[in-house]
């Protein structure tokens, strides 16, 4: 795909970046950021009358690791490797005396995913299918000895349509309505521990399908803890539960891949709070999920205590993902929106491409971690590119943001190019800017600006900066072929000289998307997450101001 901007009728490639033509006008600022009055929490088993997301078209790269592959549509292939067994469970259905052996026909399954989970022969690669259109006051069972067989042959938690059992090409793809509700009881959970000798090969598993609900309550919780390696989390709708892999163990637990989820509403009243924790991991690859209202509680105000769901009193800990102490984190065409204290942090080395990101305090922080001065002293490699931000926000009132990208200790090679900012919705903000550069160690910070184009974000002078606390004079950020909002300066032009085919605001843009407003985009992406919204507002974003 070509990739540039247009200027009359020609298109100028961005690494060129000569872009001081016009396409059509400009648009005044959109300052609506209306976080406090979204709710759309909508039951698992209603239905939604919002526009489908549009499909965007054209390959995508997926991570292949678990599975034989991937589907056309980007869900991991799972078959069953000849020995194994797949055990059906139905809750409106089936009986727990049935047993394991009946539970091999759909005609006979188990009542609960527990006796189903019983029936899993460690090292065997088995799957649990458990019904669409079904609920459980149950969680997900405890997998630290039921653990897979290989990469390829994982054990399996899935979904399937009792009315097809047969259909394998359907197994783990329920949508909508249509996901089994897990957890609606409302207990804690906790998936799988791994931290005995005995139970330190808990590989290889999937889960797949699941529309986990206990109801919005702190601190839900779905965990893997210990040396949980090649664990697929795909096609699920976490609504008020935090999903956490915790390696606290010397070493690094590797290939964890969260794809096609929803995520929002996780909240805690005394302890940090994201939609996504992971910590001490190699590879762990975020794509085409949502993340909405990460870290406070729907309905509450920013400016609320964190014992009633705010902001206050926990400020910065509360991340729509946290990739903490990891390496190789790959996090693409995500949707990340109003996100507690950013959309997301990454702390490793990080590849954060692709992505539609709204409304957050700091859309995306790279970089930087605790102890990388120790294990990493030469820094962390950064590329961040291609994402579109739209829209930003504060903390909370003592903690203004509205900063697009921020980066921390990169090592040299570090780039951030071809990203889209516009429209912070706050432009005079104190510290509004779309570039901050840190050094929070006493070694050498790169990163290399270029070919981003930044439009109505912050007052000139602020577009870039160079965060005085730590280390600022480690601090060595270049930049080249930007179009922002300061002024000209020897390769970069000032983008308010510009114009644009349809530079939108947030109304317009959720307007040619199909939807009414914010509210009834983000309840179609939080509900459809497999409908890939980000793909759909990023492409219409970028094409409104000339890039592709």
């Amino acid at each position: 795909m070509v990739r540039g901007f247009c200027a009359g009728n020609r298109i100028l490639l961005l690494a060129v970046f000569s872009i001081l033509g016009g396409c059509g006008s400009t648009s005044a600022p959109d300052s609506s950021n209306d976080t406090a009055t979204i709710t759309p929490v909508v039951p698992a088993s209603a239905t939604t009358s919002s526009t489908p997301m549009p499909q965007t078209t054209g390959a995508s790269t997926y991570d292949t690791s678990i599975g034989t592959g991937v589907d056309a549509k980007g869900y991991a292939n799972l078959p069953l490797r000849s020995g194994a067994h797949r055990f059906f469970v139905n809750s409106a259905t089936g009986s727990d005396s049935n047993g394991c052996g009946a539970a091999q026909q759909a005609a006979t399954p188990l009542r609960t995913i527990a006796a189903g989970a019983a029936c899993v022969t460690g090292g065997n690669g088995d799957q649990v299918l458990v019904a669409e259109s079904t609920s459980y006051g149950e969680g997900l069972p405890n997998l630290d000895s039921r653990f897979g067989f290989s990469p390829a042959y994982p054990t399996v938690i899935q979904s399937f349509d009792p009315s097809d059992p047969a259909n394998e090409d359907k197994y783990g793809r329920a949508t909508g309505s249509r996901r089994p509700v897990i957890n609606t009881a409302g207990t804690q959970q906790q998936a799988v521990t791994c931290c005995t000798a005995a139970a330190a090969s808990a590989n290889f598993l999937a889960i797949r399908g699941f529309d986990i609900n206990p109801g919005d309550r702190p601190d839900m919780i779905v965990t893997f803890v210990g040396a949980n390696n090649y664990v697929l989390i795909e096609n699920n709708i976490f609504r008020y539960t935090m999903l956490s892999f915790d390696k606290f163990q010397s070493g690094q637990a590797t290939n964890h891949i969260i794809r096609k989820n929803a995520f929002y509403g996780e909240w805690s009243a005394s302890a940090h709070s994201q939609g996504l924790y992971d910590n001490g991991s190699n590879l762990t690859v975020l794509e085409d999920n949502v993340f909405w209202h990460n870290g406070w509680r729907i309905g509450a105000r920013r400016d609320d205590a964190t014992a009633n769901g705010g902001m206050v009193g926990d400020d910065f800990f509360r991340h729509a993902f946290y990739l903490q102490t990891t390496t190789n984190g790959v996090i693409r065409r995500n949707l990340i929106v109003d996100g507690g204290s950013d959309g997301g942090q990454a702390r490793g080395d990080s590849t954060i491409t692709e992505n539609m990101y709204i409304d957050n305090p700091s859309s995306i922080a790279a970089g930087g971690g605790s102890d990388y001065n120790v294990a990493r002293p030469n820094g962390v490699s950064l590329e961040i590119s291609y994402n579109a931000i739209l829209g930003g926000a504060d903390i909370d009132a003592s903690n203004l943001r509205y900063i697009a990208i921020s980066s921390a200790n990169g090592k040299s090679g570090s780039s951030t190019h071809h990203n889209l900012i516009v429209r912070s919705g706050n432009p005079n903000g104190v510290n509004a800017g779309a570039f901050k550069t840190s050094a929070n160690f006493n070694q050498p910070s790169y990163m290399s600006y270029y070919n981003n184009v930044a439009y109505i974000w912050n007052a000139p002078g602020q577009t870039y900066v160079v965060d005085p606390s730590g280390f600022p004079s480690q601090v060595f950020a270049a930049y080249s072929n930007n179009l922002w909002d300061d002024v000209a300066s020897a390769t970069n032009g000032n983008s308010g000289t510009s114009s644009f085919p349809n530079p939108y605001t947030a109304t317009e843009l959720y307007a040619a998307l199909g939807y009414v407003d914010k509210a009834s985009f983000i309840n179609r992406a939080i509900n459809y997450p497999e409908e890939h919204p980000a793909r759909a507002a990023r492409s219409r974003l970028f094409a409104g101001y000339g890039l592709n």
